[in-house]
């Protein structure tokens, strides 16, 4: 584990360099040293207690990491919600976010995408799907895969659906 100085013509950046736990290096660059340092204490810290540390998710795009997780849940799911959520994938998030690392993909990548469905004319019950997909996808791959530390997709970017009250018949309308 090291944190090494890069002068480079932009400015001088921290480049943390350390071993996970699956052998492969994981690396991140800094502007300033405490940033560096803090990411090299957090990185310490989950290895001494015991969590897998990788950096598979800066690798992996979000394409690739969807086709794994769909067989994963297959059999832990009903065929029709399965298909469906395949759909939804490959409707409405694959153009937008598949080609993109999932470890760099942030919440506004997220607003964005649920936005660009309203400016196609979709409407909020769609969004509310998509939404529930990608909150899924990626609470997965914080729990199960363990390729994430934090979730992009943020409670606060859940569309409100409008629920309509249920008409019902009146006394005359009953009697009649």
């Amino acid at each position: 584990m090291a944190i090494i100085k890069r002068i480079r013509k932009s400015g001088t950046r921290f480049q943390v360099k350390m071993r996970g736990s699956d052998g492969a290096w994981i690396t991140h660059t800094f502007t300033n040293k405490p940033d560096a340092k803090a990411f090299e204490i957090e990185l310490r810290h989950q290895r001494s207690i015991g969590l897998t540390t990788t950096n598979i998710g800066n690798q992996v795009t979000l394409d690739s990491y969807f086709e794994h997780w769909k067989e994963v849940v297959e059999h832990q799911v009903t065929p029709a919600w399965h298909e469906q959520q395949i759909s939804l994938y490959k409707n409405h998030i694959q153009e937008s976010l598949g080609r993109i690392r999932l470890q760099a993909i942030t919440s506004v990548d997220i607003a964005t995408t649920l936005n660009a469905l309203t400016k196609k004319g979709y409407s909020e019950s769609t969004k509310l799907h998509v939404f529930g997909l990608l909150r899924k996808l990626f609470r997965d791959a914080i729990e199960l895969f363990k390729v994430l530390h934090s979730n992009p997709v943020l409670r606060t970017l859940k569309p409100k659906v409008s629920v309509k009250e249920a008409i019902y018949l009146n006394s005359p309308q009953l009697t009649k």
